[in-house]
């Protein structure tokens, strides 16, 4: 990826696939987001976990990782401006309030998601784990997995919005 050098902290083509799946995923969700609006992700799509969950096991910054969002954001707000320059459009008006559209949309949806990152990528590189009694007693410890912690996670959230 251009602009992002930092990333790549191997040429495993895992990690390779990894941050692709991941770009296809976003790219496919906010082009979604632009022809439909929905409402801003509660959860990362499976790329985007997967992506994050690699670069935190090869050692990559999350400052990096986060960075390659800015960057596809950054990407994707040149792309529309070089179609309204490009004299593509009918009515260069109506194309730059798509375009203040189209830019708010993607920003929210970056806001949303970046925070989610961020949480799957400090899962992934914290310690599984995680001091919780078990019923033998105070003195037991078991590990939680990280699936565990995704579904109490859920299970909050869902709480909360449906109060």
């Amino acid at each position: 990826m251009a602009g992002g050098p930092e990333l790549w902290v191997t040429d495993d083509p895992a990690f390779r696939d990894a941050v692709a799946r991941s770009t296809r995923d976003n790219v496919e969700l906010m082009v979604g987001a632009l022809r439909r609006p929905m409402g801003v992700p509660f959860t990362l799509s499976p790329g985007a976990r997967l992506e994050a969950d690699t670069v935190a096991r090869y050692g990559a910054r999350i400052d990096a990782l986060l960075r390659t969002y800015r960057l596809g954001q950054q990407a994707m707000t040149e792309h529309f401006l070089d179609v309204i320059e490009g004299g593509d459009v009918e009515d260069p008006a109506v194309a730059l309030g798509q375009l203040r559209a189209a830019t708010r949309t993607v920003h929210a949806y970056m806001d949303a998601v970046m925070p989610l990152v961020w949480r799957e990528y400090d899962d992934e590189a914290r310690p599984a784990a995680v001091a919780t009694p078990t019923s033998a007693g105070c003195g037991s410890w078991r590990r939680r997995s990280k699936a565990t912690r995704r579904r109490r996670s859920a299970t909050t959230r869902r709480a909360r919005t449906s109060r």
